[in-house]
């Protein structure tokens, strides 16, 4: 549970803020983990919300504080490449435990990857989250060198990466419209297979490896 930064109104936001602390609270002390809040977010910085970016980041600082209070994962969410600094600055500012949990919600050709890659670092307890626009772009050359980052950290990214629906945004290639969200992810998990290893044979794999990260992050 969280605030996008692109869907509040900064009139009310210590309304909403309240409210969600409230609900925090309220999950805090349920003895039923099926009926708890398991993380906060999705929250972050995006240049296309109608709001500024200090507004933006006043209420990004609230729910890290309110993440760090309530020892809860953060799950990220970054759009604009210029803003991913800002972002990352923001959280290593307020969050000093490099075991913290993380999940940077949708990386793709259009993300800071330098910016990932120190985030990543920083924080080894961290998840990157991979959904239907990794298997395509807009920028032939931003693409390839997605494509080209992805091949190089191959070797860990099962131990980081989670798969995302996100449904129904951001499809991948070919589904459009109305479509089974797990098709969305297994289209994911091949692309990804057949980029670092030129075959699907990797798919289920890295599904399970997603599966075993999202239980570990989310405490399910």
């Amino acid at each position: 549970m969280g605030i996008h930064p692109k869907y509040f109104d900064p009139q009310g936001v210590y309304k909403i803020l309240d409210d969600l602390q409230n609900h925090l609270e309220i999950s805090h002390h349920i003895s039923n983990s099926k009926n708890k809040i398991v993380a906060v977010g999705e929250c972050g910085l995006d240049e296309t919300a109608m709001t500024n970016i200090d507004q933006q980041l006043f209420v990004l600082e609230k729910q890290i504080d309110l993440a760090n209070r309530f020892h809860l994962p953060l799950v990220i969410h970054c759009r604009g490449t210029h803003l991913y600094q800002k972002l990352f600055d923001c959280i290593k500012n307020r969050i000093s435990d490099r075991n913290f949990p993380f999940h940077w919600h949708c990386i793709n050709s259009n993300s800071n990857l330098h910016i990932i890659d120190l985030f990543l670092n920083q924080y080894p307890n961290s998840y990157i989250g991979f959904k239907g626009s990794i298997t395509h772009g807009n920028n032939t050359e931003n693409f390839h060198r997605f494509e080209n980052w992805l091949i190089k950290r191959s070797p860990f990214l099962p131990e980081r990466l989670i798969f995302e629906t996100d449904y129904p945004y951001l499809p991948p290639e070919n589904l459009h419209g109305k479509y089974d969200p797990t098709a969305a992810l297994i289209a994911s998990a091949i692309y990804l297979s057949k980029t670092i290893t030129g075959s699907d044979e990797n798919t289920y794999s890295y599904i399970h490896s997603s599966n075993i990260n999202i239980i570990s992050t989310y405490n399910l």
